[in-house]
C-alpha cells in the first residue's frame, strides 16, 4: 500500500487526495490558474476532478523522484503528465509556466 492511502486511512479520509500530504497543492493551482475552488474529490464529475488528481498525484510522484521525460518507464508517465498538464493548461486557462510554482512545494 502506498503512502498516501495509508496516510488516507490514518486521517480519516475519503481519497488519498483529501489528506495533507496533498493539500497544498490545490491552492497553488487555483492561485496560478482559473480553476474552481478544490471541494475534495468525492463525486466530482468528469474532467476537472481527473486533472486535478492527474496535477497532484504526477507532481508529488514523479517530478520529486526525479524523472526525466522520456519513452519508457517512469520518464513516460512524466511525458504524459506534461502532455495531460499541456491540456490543463488550456482548460483551466492558466498563464503558462504555472507548474512552476508546484515545484517550489
Amino acid at each position: 500500500m502506498q503512502f498516501e492511502h495509508v496516510a488516507s486511512i490514518l486521517q480519516g479520509k475519503d481519497s488519498m487526495y483529501d489528506t495533507d500530504v496533498f493539500t497544498p497543492l490545490p491552492s497553488v493551482i487555483e492561485k496560478s490558474t482559473n480553476a474552481a475552488l478544490y471541494a475534495g474529490t468525492l463525486g466530482r464529475p468528469g474532467r476537472e476532478r481527473q486533472l486535478w488528481q492527474t496535477t497532484c498525484e504526477h507532481v508529488v510522484g514523479a517530478i520529486t523522484d526525479g524523472a526525466v521525460s522520456n519513452n519508457y518507464g517512469r520518464g513516460y508517465v512524466l511525458h504524459c503528465f506534461l502532455c495531460s498538464m499541456r491540456y490543463g493548461q488550456q482548460f483551466w486557462n492558466a498563464p503558462s509556466g504555472f507548474l512552476s510554482e508546484l515545484v517550489r512545494l
